[in-house]
């Protein structure tokens, strides 16, 4: 997890972004790696963290910051905080990067 910073249109420290994986094991007399065929993983944050937007000014700023509009409480990375981890297929992992 990173830090949050408060920011204005020229500065942020970091700008809103967290990573999430994940690697789920089949116990059994020969434990296995589940893959996206068998299973979907998904996070959601808890009620209090749902608005990140209301506490940092980032999405306000984040045109001038990171060059693109961004809808509130979305991390540069297109990723919301109630989402669906993504498999990658090289590392055999389930991952969330940009988590805001």
């Amino acid at each position: 997890m990173k830090c949050i910073s408060d920011c204005d249109g020229w500065l942020a420290i970091l700008p809103p972004g967290n990573a999430m994986s994940a690697v789920l094991i089949e116990r059994g007399s020969t434990p296995r790696m589940i893959g996206p065929k068998q299973m979907k993983i998904t996070y959601e944050a808890t009620a209090g963290f749902k608005k990140p937007s209301a506490y940092v000014g980032f999405w306000k700023y984040a045109s001038s910051l990171i060059g693109k509009e961004l809808p509130p409480d979305v991390s540069g990375a297109g990723r919301g905080l109630d989402d669906v981890l993504a498999f990658n297929a090289n590392t055999r992992i389930f991952e969330a990067i940009g988590i805001p």
